[in-house]
């Protein structure tokens, strides 16, 4: 396809932080009668790291759509499908 060069993103759909990926995690164990911690949400800048990551990283799969027709599952039901395969 013409003008189908470059760089495409491939995630899931949707977008959440560390804190709601490790939240959905944890209510998914304790579905499962798991045993899993509180959960404290803290900003990145309380947890310094050698490398300097952007406050936001969310990637845009749109174009990967638009010139492929690839699309994605939300990450909640990716994310459910794993665990469930996992656990």
């Amino acid at each position: 396809q013409a003008g189908a060069w470059g760089t495409y993103h491939l995630t899931a759909q949707g977008e959440t932080s560390w804190f709601g990926f490790a939240q959905a995690i944890g209510e998914a164990l304790r579905e499962q009668g798991k045993p899993c911690a509180n959960l404290l949400p803290m900003p990145s800048s309380d947890y310094p790291t050698p490398a300097v990551r952007p406050l936001n990283s969310r990637l845009d799969c749109s174009r990967l759509q638009r010139e492929w027709g690839v699309s994605q599952p939300d990450w909640q039901t990716a994310l459910r499908e794993c665990l469930d395969s996992q656990l």
